[in-house]
């Protein structure tokens, strides 16, 4: 059976981006929204019994997509949260966890609508 790699991919990159804050050191307010490297991990995961089971592809690619909603409004409220609070590199943290959000949310999609090709 052939397998789903776009949907993999853009999950597993959504995801990785949405761990991001593993890379840095953890700042206060980061305490108060743990699920943006929670859900990433999850994320990558799910991405990773998509690819090793795609007959699968509609529970895995929605769970993905329920969970990137879920983490793109939650980014979203930290990235106005934290708008003006981080100088420098950290600035554009926020900014990636959205862009993480979004790119798992179309894998998940992605995900949902792929089609095995050929014969099993």
């Amino acid at each position: 059976m052939n397998k789903p790699t776009g949907a993999f991919t853009l999950t597993l990159i959504g995801g990785s981006m949405s761990m991001i804050g593993l890379a840095y050191p953890v700042i206060a307010l980061y305490r108060a929204f743990p699920d943006t490297i929670s859900v990433g991990l999850i994320i990558v995961i799910l991405s990773m019994l998509l690819h090793e089971m795609p007959e699968r592809n509609i529970t895995f690619g929605a769970a993905i997509a329920a969970l990137s909603t879920a983490q793109l409004i939650s980014s979203m409220i930290v990235t106005v949260v934290t708008g003006g609070l981080y100088t420098g590199y950290y600035s554009i943290i926020p900014y990636v966890l959205v862009a993480g959000s979004i790119i798992s949310l179309l894998g998940g999609v992605a995900a949902i609508l792929w089609k095995p090709k050929g014969p099993n």
